[in-house]
């Protein structure tokens, strides 16, 4: 859909620069809305809001019209949280954000019962919120010691497992978290804020994490203290951030680029859940330009896709096995 809009003197219109557009706009699409298997196509969507929200004769509300999406994924509800919230701070609040809920039923479902309302006003419809296979949306900052204790207590009885067998979704989280405050976000910035969502199916717990800040490939450079072809190894993956990423997921990192050291643990003890211990399956991370996902251990199910729109943070998804 064209919405008319227009640059001049190095600033973006809408419609008529000569006018406030203080409505109602909805936002259409018919896209599987999924960073994970549509990703090109789920970026642009959000590209556009962010695009409309630049424009500075337009404060009004945009609506983010989800009726006719063939299906949406949790990694872009949560995106949806971050990114329109952080859209709102940058318009100085004159932008407001809404949605409309989708017509198809487990994505109509997902919208209803994941959290979603308590963050972005929805149509009018009462939403059954409470569900006992989702431990619904969050959002933190820094190590949330009382949203870890819940996450913890959902696994353990939905994993039928003892808090000794869990011990290392709690270890990851903390990295997560420790990694949002430290390393996601310049030194000086407020808000540094992350989301979580757990869903319990019969044969696994799924886990995603999200936070809106730098994203890995612009808060972190390579320890060059390593062999010279391991050096030339990393500097190649450099032009693809998903290579940078996985470099990064390998251990060959001295510092961030907000001053900060990492402590030996951070990403690579997050994948070492996966190659070494085995404990999870199915890990994803989009930050950047850079998409990663890893079946399994095994090096031949991994897969590395680097894209032409910048994904605004970092998102990781996880799969635990009961």
């Amino acid at each position: 859909m064209d919405f008319n809009i227009f640059a001049e003197n190095g600033k973006k219109y809408i419609f008529d620069k000569n006018i406030y557009f203080k409505d109602e706009l909805k936002i259409p699409t018919k896209e599987n809305l999924d960073f994970f298997e549509n990703p090109i196509e789920t970026i642009k969507y959000f590209n556009k809001i962010s695009e409309i929200s630049q424009c500075i004769n337009f404060e009004g509300t945009i609506l983010l019209d989800l009726r006719e999406v063939g299906f949406i994924s949790i990694d872009c509800i949560m995106y949806m949280i971050s990114f329109t919230r952080k859209l709102y701070i940058d318009s100085n609040k004159t932008v407001k954000f809404g949605f409309i809920a989708p017509k198809k039923g487990s994505s109509r479902k997902l919208v209803y019962k994941c959290g979603l309302k308590q963050f972005i006003s929805g149509d009018k419809e009462n939403y059954i919120e409470d569900c006992d296979d989702y431990f619904r949306i969050v959002a933190g900052t820094g190590r949330n010691l009382n949203i870890l204790r819940d996450i913890n207590e959902f696994s353990i009885d939905k994993l039928n497992k003892s808090k000794a067998q869990c011990y290392f979704i709690n270890n990851m989280f903390v990295e997560m978290m420790d990694n949002t405050e430290s390393h996601a976000y310049d030194i000086n910035e407020d808000n540094k804020i992350w989301f979580i969502f757990v869903e319990n199916t019969p044969t696994k717990l799924k886990y995603t994490f999200l936070d809106n800040g730098k994203g890995i490939p612009n808060t972190i450079y390579i320890n060059r203290s390593f062999e010279t072809n391991l050096v030339e190894m990393v500097d190649k993956a450099l032009e693809k951030e998903s290579k940078f990423i996985h470099s990064c997921m390998l251990g060959d990192i001295l510092r961030t680029s907000t001053q900060k050291a990492y402590r030996g643990r951070g990403l690579p003890e997050i994948f070492s859940y996966l190659v070494k211990h085995r404990y999870i399956i199915n890990l994803k991370i989009i930050s950047g330009k850079g998409l990663c996902i890893y079946k399994s251990f095994l090096k031949n199910s991994w897969k590395f896709l680097d894209l032409s729109d910048n994904f605004e943070g970092t998102m990781f998804y996880w799969e635990v096995r009961k």
